[in-house]
C-alpha cells in the first residue's frame, strides 16, 4: 500500500494516508498485520544534512493498533547538489 499524497508534502503525512487506508478495514489489516508481521517503510530523500521526523502520541497509537513495525530508509541529498 502506498500513499497518495504528492511525493513532496512531508513524510508524516505520507504515514497518516496509509494509516487512513488501513482504517477502512481495521480489523482485516490488523489480523493480516499481526499474522505476517506487518512492516510500515519509510523512505525519505532529504536535503538537509540531519532529517528528522516527528510523530504524534495519535498517530503512534494507530500504527500500534495494527501492529506495524517501522523501518525507515532516509537518503541524505545534500552534497547531490551544485
Amino acid at each position: 500500500m502506498r500513499s497518495r499524497l504528492d511525493i513532496k508534502e512531508p513524510l508524516e503525512l505520507h504515514v497518516k494516508d496509509v494509516l487512513n487506508q488501513l482504517d477502512a478495514n481495521k480489523s482485516e489489516f490488523e489480523q493480516l498485520s499481526r499474522e505476517f508481521d506487518g512492516t510500515m517503510e519509510l523512505v525519505g530523500y532529504f536535503l538537509k544534512i540531519r532529517p528528522s521526523i516527528h510523530f504524534e502520541q495519535q498517530v503512534v497509537e494507530r500504527i500500534a493498533r495494527y501492529g506495524l513495525s517501522i523501518d525507515c530508509d532516509f537518503y541524505n541529498l545534500s552534497d547531490q547538489i551544485v
